[in-house]
């Protein structure tokens, strides 16, 4: 066969091949849909109430009482969630269902359903050890500088949204944020509020 056939073969196999591979991608991306529940004081796999109000979601990919940060792919959208549910085994693929709450802050409230990726912040391993006050037995969490100021404002805004009382500095042109005066048995509430901000670790 000529040069220019042999060519247009190769190209064919290479446009078939990725065909294939899209397909492939599309069909086990990640996916995040909208659920909810019609029986009143439904239970989670957790063992607490579900409810619409809770940025929580369902999934069998990752254990339960993680923390994960959705993001949709196609608008850039995030948001984060604890997983307390699982969801029936006959659904296949990486998979994750949230409550309405979780899915009006992503965006999909309406639509139901997003290909999104999936990023975890926290697993059962608990975050830094927060610096203590030998004197007075008060606990701080520093969450580190910001350059972005939008950033520091999410991160800000869910602190508040999960009960916590965020102090914001300024150094250097950059926002740090912490949380002071945290007492011991306060610890838990404000660990699971820190990684529902979307922060992996505070320094």
């Amino acid at each position: 066969p000529s040069h220019a056939y042999t060519q247009i073969m190769l190209r064919h196999r290479i446009i078939t091949l990725l065909i294939i591979l899209i397909a492939s991608f599309s069909l086990y991306a990640d996916r995040a849909y909208l659920y909810t529940s019609t029986e009143p004081n439904a239970m989670t796999a957790s063992g607490t109430l579900f409810s619409d109000n809770s940025y929580s979601a369902a999934t069998n990919d990752f254990k339960l009482n993680s923390v994960v940060e959705i993001t949709d792919l196609a608008t850039g959208a995030s948001v984060v969630v604890m997983v307390n549910d699982v969801l029936p085994k006959t659904v296949e693929g990486r998979t994750i269902a949230i409550t309405k709450a979780a899915a009006k802050e992503l965006g999909i409230l309406d639509k139901g359903v997003a290909d999104v990726s999936i990023r975890l912040i926290r697993g059962e391993v608990a975050i830094k050890s927060p610096e203590a006050d030998t004197e007075s037995g008060w606990y701080s969490y520093d969450l580190g500088l910001f350059e972005n100021d939008n950033e520091a404002y999410k991160v800000y805004s869910r602190l508040i949204r999960n009960n916590q009382k965020p102090a914001v500095s300024v150094e250097a042109g950059k926002l740090r944020i912490k949380i002071p005066y945290v007492r011991e048995f306060e610890r838990e509430a404000a660990e699971i509020a820190i990684a529902l901000s979307g922060v992996a670790s505070p320094i």
